[in-house]
């Protein structure tokens, strides 16, 4: 077979299809050969109604056909053809002499035309190959934009939808919410539920400024929500005092944040009427103040044993055999005295009188010593079950506060552990706050402590430190006893839970320490693993206060 002059690389061989559509055989026999052999598929038509039908059925990737034709001529069949099909790549194929009529075809829609003869069997396959790439570019960019089209209507519909969302939350939210604009603070829309917390219409609110629910201090706070703003573009309020239109007070919880609605930036603000929190709050710090107290009396009772025995035995002493005692000895020196002027010093009891003479006056004197230390434990008791006149707040000197609840508890030290070892930092500032409260702290930490340590009468370590970072006395109370688990450890400030309810716990210990140390501005922390131990912290902030030698710091 002669060579054809066509490449074998055509980039669409392998797929492409061509209708051929032409009255003359030979004319189709020949382009049929070369395009086979360039790896092209090909269907024949001999006039143009056969090649609408074949186009129907056969959808070929693209369309060469001559224009003299019986029957449908190839202008008739090219106008077809674009009226039913879009985008079909149409080469023609014309004589010299019909070249207007070539002119005439690609107006009607033929994409290219080759003139006849052809000279060079190459420029068959560059202009197919041309026409094919053409063709493929129109379908990429036709599912291009397909594509965007289908994009933008579903993205047109999210933003309807979510404007539908957004205006029924809006709408039905039971916050009270605001849209103000950030430059001016214009309001610009308001929900029902605003409406009803401040008490004026929807048309009342709108581009009012002031907010007519502020008041004089609405400069303060519009410059406190601007800061916010402009620092992460939200502001949290978690207490504001607002005015209804009626003049009735009311509190609420403000919060707000930037959005974008309608390609303006406005601020979203909801408002939550907290009255009623408050009040249950007020109700809740007056029942833990009963709590608090009931703590003391269950605490006292159980450390009530220890301290009349430290009271009874020694008042006995002191009571009905001290002054018969001193009496007594001042007789008997007075003879003893006399014996030795006659017959020189002498031994009584297997020591020298001389040096009895001394030392029994400062024996006497002890017994006295120990009446001081007794009516100590006594006022210490006193002051500890006695309330503070609405609850004073004091300036108070940590180190003695401890020592004030070691005394209370020292009879119950001494029983439950081996060691107990106090660790005082002697350079500790003050804490402002009620010293009595902050004792009772310490008694149910250490008391908790004695319990773990109970069983194998462990050790107890208190501490005071300083952590001048932070500005805050740390109070540390450790033990090596059961410890906690994980989930003790989880439960452990909740009120009446307790692991100690054989030993008559009341589970209110920690959850009152607790509160008296938050009402301190401090932080309470545990830690402790089974079998090792717990370890609690204490943290107060200091403050610069004034001593008076009634209050906590005043030196013992």
């Amino acid at each position: 077979m002669r060579n054809t002059g066509i490449s074998n690389n055509n980039p669409f061989k392998d797929a492409a299809s061509v209708l051929l559509v032409d009255d003359s055989e030979l004319v189709r026999s020949v382009l049929r050969e070369l395009l086979e052999i360039s790896g092209y598929r090909v269907i024949e038509a001999a006039d143009g109604k056969e090649g609408l039908e074949l186009f129907e059925r056969e959808r070929t990737d693209i369309v060469l056909t001559d224009l003299q034709m019986p029957g449908m001529d190839g202008l008739t069949f090219i106008a077809e053809l674009n009226d039913r099909y879009i985008n079909v790549p149409v080469i023609v194929i014309s004589g010299e002499g019909s070249l207007s009529d070539a002119i005439e075809a690609v107006r009607l829609g033929a994409w290219d035309y080759l003139i006849k003869p052809i000279r060079d069997v190459r420029e068959i396959e560059i202009t197919i190959t041309r026409a094919l790439e053409r063709a493929r570019l129109l379908e990429d960019n036709h599912r291009y934009r397909q594509h965007l089209e289908d994009l933008v209507q579903s993205q047109t519909r999210e933003i309807r939808e979510g404007k539908e969302r957004f205006s029924q939350l809006f709408l039905q939210h039971e916050d009270a919410i605001i849209l103000f604009k950030l430059d001016s603070f214009e309001i610009v829309d308001a929900n029902p539920a605003a409406t009803e917390l401040y008490g004026y219409s929807r048309d009342e609110l709108l581009c009012a400024f002031p907010w007519p629910f502020i008041g004089e201090g609405h400069i303060a706070l519009q410059e406190s929500l601007l800061a916010a703003l402009g620092l992460n573009g939200r502001f949290d309020v978690f207490r504001l005092s607002l005015l209804r239109k009626d003049g009735t007070p009311v509190s609420v919880s403000m919060r707000g944040k930037l959005v974008t609605i309608a390609y303006d930036k406005v601020v979203y603000c909801s408002s939550r009427d907290i009255s009623e929190k408050i009040r249950l709050e007020e109700d809740v710090r007056d029942t833990q103040s009963k709590l608090i107290q009931a703590n003391k009396m269950a605490s006292l009772g159980m450390i009530s044993s220890g301290i009349a025995h430290e009271i009874n035995n020694p008042n006995n002493f002191i009571m009905f055999n001290s002054s018969l005692l001193s009496e007594t000895w001042q007789a008997v020196a007075e003879i003893l005295d006399e014996h030795a002027a006659e017959h020189g010093d002498f031994h009584l009891a297997g020591q020298r009188f001389s040096e009895v003479r001394e030392e029994t006056p400062r024996l006497i004197a002890g017994l006295s010593e120990g009446s001081r230390r007794i009516q100590a434990i006594v006022e210490t008791l006193k002051g500890f079950v006695r309330q503070d006149p609405d609850g004073a707040v004091m300036c108070i000197d940590i180190n003695r506060t401890i020592q004030m609840a070691m005394t209370l508890l020292s009879h119950e030290l001494r029983n439950h552990a081996r060691d107990v070892k106090v660790d005082l930092d002697s350079d500790l500032p003050h804490v402002s706050g009620n010293c009595q409260q902050i004792e009772q702290v310490v008694i149910n930490l250490v008391t908790n402590a004695l319990h773990a340590v109970a069983g194998n009468g462990g050790k107890i370590r208190l501490a005071t430190s300083y952590d001048l970072a932070e500005e805050v006395v740390i109070i540390t109370v450790q033990d090596d006893g059961v410890g906690m688990t994980k989930e003790e450890l989880e439960r452990v400030a909740e009120p009446f839970f307790t692991t100690k309810s054989a030993q008559g716990g009341t589970g209110l210990g920690v959850s009152i320490s607790l509160s008296i140390v938050r009402e301190h501005n401090g932080t309470l922390v545990y830690e402790s693993e089974p079998g090792h131990g717990t370890t609690v912290s204490v943290r107060l902030p200091v403050s610069a206060c004034l001593i008076n030698e009634d209050n906590c710091g005043a030196s013992l």
